[in-house]
Order: structure tokens, then C-alpha cells, then sequence
């Protein structure tokens, strides 16, 4: 095929289908092409560009590109213009919307996660989908986790009694959901989480085998703890009769000695010494029973015969008799001589044991016994 000055010379001819976007018109010995809107050339093989007077319908927009121009059109139409109207026929709902003819176009119904002329957009959880649970967003769309009244894609549908939603209890619709009136037995929203303890059998309750040795175990037990009880309260009461002074004793035997004021120290220890006072124990070990001290009782006075050791002096008060020591011995009755270990020196002084006393060894500020005098 020869073209010159744009006019084809050869035979081509109609019936060879030359128009590539057009119909064609026999001119012997040659054709002519009329082109389709939005197209132009000899054989009508090349596409416009939005400049050239193309227009995009139905609301579509014209865009430029490598090969000329191109309608861009909604999600409602399609075709080259935009000139055709989607039909349901043409499978226009995406991510498994469903299709509905209305007169000359559709409508999609679109599933919960989804939205859009043709359900193209994901809803995320950004826009708050779910209504009464918990929003996670996945790849396909906000997926919910609903609270325990609710169901539903969105959680926004309420779960009614018809379900039988209380497991252990009666139930009544509210506008919010159903609400559980639990058992004695059960709580929670369900009733589905019990306490209650499981009756006693109506059949023979099972015996609880002990071995042939558990009563003498029991036996021994229960007689040390006794025993012990008894020690306890023994030694405290020998603690506090020690306190006081009041314990003396009747003979003079090798286990014992006693101190000017004729109270008892026994030589072996404590325990064996509450054994010698406790009466219980005392004719079972063969121990004596200690006596009263001539002191006992808050009640006596000076006349009653109290004497006070190491040149203390006996003077009644209001809850009777109180000696006075030197100050060189303390106690009740003076009995007790005084050393360095209960800190006698006074206003500085210095302390030093010698034998059975004690000495101090004031500043020469002051003087006395005990440096208790100012010079």
C-alpha cells in the first residue's frame, strides 16, 4: 500500500477492514475513514488527548497518558467514555458484598468489615466499629471480640434469654442484654462459675485408716505440750516470786546455797530448779518444796521483822516496808553487792572491780563513792 499526500492510491478497499476505530466509506479506487469519538489518523489508529475535545461521562474524569487519553469512571459505570451503567450481571461488589438491581443501576450490600459504592473500603478499627467488645485489625478488616452479653460481627446485637444464656439461674431481657438471677451455689454473669461445696454423701462415709502406732504418737504429743504448758507458767511464776523475794528455804543440803538474806540459789539450772519449786513435780523427783521468804507480800512493814542486809536501812511506805542501801548494794533486802558491770560511777568517774566490790575514780570535780558530790 502506497500513501501519498495523504490520499490512499492502491485498491485497498472496505471489505479489508482498514478502519482500526471508525467506519469506512468506499471511494474508487480507494476509502475513507470516519473515526470514532476520541480518535483520529488515516485508519483511525490513534487515541486523542483530553485536549483534543474528549469528554468522559457520568461524572468521569479525562487523564493523559503514553497512549492518549484515559477516562477514569465511578465505581457505577465502565466503557471507554464511561458510557455504560454497571449492571449486577457484571459482578461489580467486591469482598463478598452482594448485588441488587435498582432500575437502570445496583446497589451492593456490603459484610460489616467493608463499605463503598461497590464495599471497596476496609473499615478499621480507627473508626470504632465494635459497639460492646474489644477491636483487633487484620488484613480483611476490624475483626471484634464482644463482651458476654453481646454477638454480632459488631457486637451490636444483644443476646436475649431465647438463648438460654444463664447456666445456673433464672433470666430476664434488659434493653443492655439478658441478666442472670443466680443459684445459692453460683455467680457470675453466666452463673456459670460455682462455690459450693459438695454434699456429704448419703452412702457410708470412708474411714480414714491411721496406723496401729498413731494413739501412742497422739498420747506422747499431747503430754509434752501439757508438760510444757505447765513448765512455762511454773517458770514464770518462779520468775516472779524471785522478783519480789519471796522463795526461802529449810535446809542446808549440798545442792544448794543460799545468800544473807536466806533466799535459795540453786546450783543446777533453771529447769531443774522450777522441778525443786513446782509442787507437782516436787514429790515425783524428790525435791523440796521451798517456803516463803520472811518478806512476802507488798503488805509487811519494818515491824513485822524485815531486816535489811549490808547496813540498809528499813523504812515503811504506803505499800509497806522499802529498804534504803548504801551505795555499794541494791536489792529488796540490800542483799546484792554492786560492781562495775551495773555502771556505779557517776558523773564520769572511772570504775575498777576489787574483789567482791568495787572502787571508783572520779574527776577532780567531784568526790564520794560514787562521785556523786560536786567539790
Amino acid at each position: 500500500m502506497l500513501l501519498k499526500h495523504c490520499s490512499i492510491i492502491d485498491t485497498v478497499k472496505c471489505s479489508d477492514n482498514p478502519c482500526k476505530h471508525g467506519t469506512c466509506s468506499d471511494h474508487p479506487p480507494s476509502f475513507a475513514c470516519t473515526c470514532d469519538p476520541g480518535y483520529k489518523g488515516i485508519v483511525c489508529d490513534t487515541r486523542k488527548t483530553c485536549s483534543e475535545g474528549v469528554t468522559c461521562q457520568n461524572g468521569g474524569t479525562c487523564q493523559d497518558g503514553p497512549n492518549g487519553f484515559q477516562c477514569h469512571c465511578s465505581n457505577k459505570f465502565s466503557g471507554e467514555f464511561c458510557e455504560k451503567a454497571l449492571s449486577c450481571s457484571d459482578v461489580p461488589c467486591q469482598n463478598g458484598g452482594s448485588c441488587i438491581n435498582t432500575g437502570s443501576s445496583f446497589r451492593c450490600r456490603c459484610p460489616p468489615t467493608h463499605a463503598g459504592d461497590v464495599c471497596e473500603k476496609v473499615i478499621l478499627c480507627s473508626s470504632h466499629p465494635c459497639l460492646h467488645g474489644t477491636c483487633t485489625d487484620t488484613a480483611s478488616g476490624f475483626s471484634c471480640l464482644c463482651d458476654v452479653k453481646h454477638k454480632g460481627v459488631k457486637c451490636d446485637q444483644p443476646i436475649t434469654c431465647a438463648s438460654t444464656p444463664c447456666q445456673h439461674g433464672s433470666c430476664a431481657d434488659s434493653p443492655t442484654g439478658f441478666m442472670c438471677t443466680c443459684d445459692s451455689s453460683y455467680t457470675g454473669i453466666r452463673c456459670d462459675t460455682g462455690f459450693h461445696v459438695k454434699p456429704l454423701e448419703t452412702t457410708e462415709p470412708k474411714k480414714l485408716l491411721l496406723p496401729i502406732w498413731f494413739p501412742y504418737l497422739e498420747y506422747a504429743l499431747l503430754t509434752l505440750v501439757s508438760l510444757t504448758g505447765v513448765m512455762a507458767m511454773g517458770c514464770a511464776c518462779l520468775k516472779c516470786c524471785r522478783a519480789v523475794g519471796v522463795l526461802k528455804g529449810n535446809d542446808d543440803d549440798d545442792d544448794e546455797k543460799r545468800d544473807e538474806s536466806g533466799i535459795r540459789r540453786f546450783k543446777q539450772d533453771p529447769m531443774a530448779e522450777w522441778l525443786a519449786w513446782w509442787p507437782l513435780t516436787a514429790k515425783r523427783f524428790g525435791s523440796e518444796v521451798v517456803s516463803l521468804s520472811p518478806g512476802w507480800g507488798r503488805g509487811k512493814t519494818c515491824s513485822d521483822g524485815i531486816t535489811c542486809q549490808n547496813g540498809g536501812s528499813c523504812q515503811d511506805g504506803s505499800n509497806g516496808f522499802q529498804c534504803q542501801c548504801s551505795n555499794r548494794f541494791l536489792g529488796e533486802f540490800c542483799e546484792k553487792a554492786i560492781t562495775c558491770s551495773d555502771s556505779p560511777c557517776q558523773n564520769g568517774g572511772s570504775c575498777s572491780n576489787t574483789g567482791s566490790s568495787f572502787q571508783c575514780k572520779c574527776l577532780p570535780t567531784h568526790t564520794g563513792n560514787l562521785c556523786e558530790k560536786g567539790i
